[in-house]
């Protein structure tokens, strides 16, 4: 064939005054245009470095699409970047060999593998047959639009061609990016939605959320792509049901008249409540308090043995508490009453564990048929941790049929007189109209029969000296008491 037939082309993508870009040494730096090549021994496929002075270039395996018998042969397909962005350019350099010699090879073509356009055409370099194309990110818009979400991956060809006809084509790929930003023709920073470039950014905009078009409910944000709603959709709007009072609680759950929400519950200053609700008071905690609408369920407790006492309220179990002047024990029979589990044979106050911010109040005679009957309210703890603990079971059953107060037969209460009043018999009797003159504390607090004090006390069974336990007011000793009515003294 005369002389040696290689010839080299070069492509160089290089970032044109980009920062950290392009040339100076390094694995992507472009050779040398004035060294030779070496070319011994290569074959298609084979992977080929070009070295320069001091520089080695990046490795490059060839990628022939086509490369016809007798044709010109792309030995080297490279590229000194692998990617770019806008404002910068790349370089492509190729080295090319003809079975012909070097002047049977006429030139080559950049392609557009997906369109067939073609970027421009390479011009040949100082060395003999290299050939090298410059080519930017605009120039590359140009001929196919650049629009990615994050990146793209923009394939180029090759084509080099000779006298004959006969071509060889190769392919390398470089990146296009914007920083993690979007493209849209081109330009870094927007994204095409309904048919325009836009600013927008589809990990924050709500119109827009993870992707085009994708809108997310009125009053939801976007999160990282995601829309995020603080409460509940109703009717395609994203509502704070723990304040709403138009859904208060959940959706299409509204408060009545004036009234306002708070944690999911209505207010009801009216005393009215949605539903099944009970308007009760409730300490909030800081010092106030309002009334509020609940959702009370029964009470349960671990029957045969001892453990707390709970209240279903809202849908979930919290306990009672001990309320100063109350019995803890006559709340203890109407629970075990209510679930059929008997008499309460055991009673404890202490602290308990539970979950929840809510604790239960409640103010029971003892003779009341359930916890309905018992006077309710709710806080947010209990004073000296004094929660209601009982065990149920089958033993004196208490009797109140046709009394109004006195002792139930078991260690409970079927009520209290009002003041001026005597329990006779079950019964309450106006006492004489005595006024009481001992420690108000005393006075119907089950705390003992008080004698002496100006009034018959409604814990006395009886106003006969038998029934006195404490004699004070007008005695010194229950000697000096009037032993016909224990309200007087002798």
């Amino acid at each position: 064939m005369g002389r040696s037939s290689w010839a080299m082309a070069v492509v160089v993508l290089a970032a044109c005054e980009s920062p950290g870009g392009g040339g100076g040494g390094g694995p992507f730096a472009v050779p040398d245009a004035t060294s030779t090549p070496s070319v011994d021994a290569v074959g298609s496929g084979d992977e080929v470095g070009v070295e320069g002075p001091g520089e080695t270039s990046e490795e490059v395996t060839l990628n022939e699409t086509t490369s016809e018998p007798g044709g010109p042969r792309v030995l080297q397909l490279a590229s000194n970047v692998r990617r770019i962005t806008q404002g910068e350019a790349v370089v492509l350099s190729a080295i090319v060999t003809d079975p012909d010699g070097i002047d049977d090879l006429i030139g080559g073509t950049l392609l557009d593998p997906t369109t067939g356009s073609t970027y421009g055409a390479f011009a040949t370099a100082a060395a003999e047959g290299a050939y090298e194309v410059t080519l930017s990110w605009a120039q590359m818009q140009q001929t196919s639009p650049i629009d990615f979400t994050t990146s793209a991956e923009r394939v180029f060809v090759a084509e080099f061609f000779d006298q004959a006809g006969l071509t060889s084509r190769a392919e390398i790929a470089i990146e296009l990016h914007c920083d993690g930003a979007a493209a849209c023709d081109g330009e870094c920073g927007l994204v095409r939605c309904g048919g325009s470039c836009q600013h927008t950014d589809f990990a924050w905009d709500p119109s827009n959320c993870g992707t085009c078009g994708n809108a997310c409910a009125a009053g939801a944000s976007c999160e990282y792509g995601e829309c995020v709603c603080d409460g509940e959709i109703c009717s395609d709007t994203c509502v704070a049901t723990t304040f709403d009072a138009a859904n208060c609680g959940g959706c299409g759950q509204a408060c009545t008249g004036d009234n306002w929400c708070d944690q999911g519950r209505c207010s009801c200053a009216d005393g009215v409540c949605p539903g099944s609700e009970r308007c009760l008071t409730f300490a909030n905690g800081g010092g106030g308090e309002d009334e509020m609408c609940f959702s009370l369920g029964g009470p349960r407790v671990a029957g045969a043995a001892l453990g707390p006492i709970e209240l279903e309220v809202d849908g979930a179990w919290v306990p009672l508490c001990q309320v100063a002047g109350w019995s803890a024990e006559a709340t203890a029979m109407v629970v075990c009453r209510q679930l059929g589990l008997g008499q309460a044979v055991e009673v404890q106050v202490g602290p308990v564990e539970h979950e929840g911010e809510l604790v239960a109040h409640l103010q029971c005679a003892g003779n009341e048929a359930n916890l309905a009957n018992c006077g309710t309210s709710i806080g947010t703890w209990c004073s000296f941790n004094e929660h209601i603990s009982a065990r149920c079971g089958q033993g004196c059953m208490p009797s109140c049929d046709g009394r109004q107060c006195g002792d139930d037969g078991c260690g409970g209460t079927c009520g209290v007189c009002e003041m001026g009043e005597a329990c006779e018999g079950g019964q309450c009797v106006v006492n004489g109209g005595g006024e009481w003159i001992c420690d108000g504390a005393y006075y119907g607090t089950r705390d003992g029969c008080d004698c002496g004090c100006g009034a018959v006390d409604p814990d006395c069974e009886s106003t006969a000296l038998s029934a006195c336990e404490y004699c004070d007011g007008c005695a010194t000793s229950c000697e000096q008491i009037d032993p016909s009515y224990n309200a007087h003294c002798r």
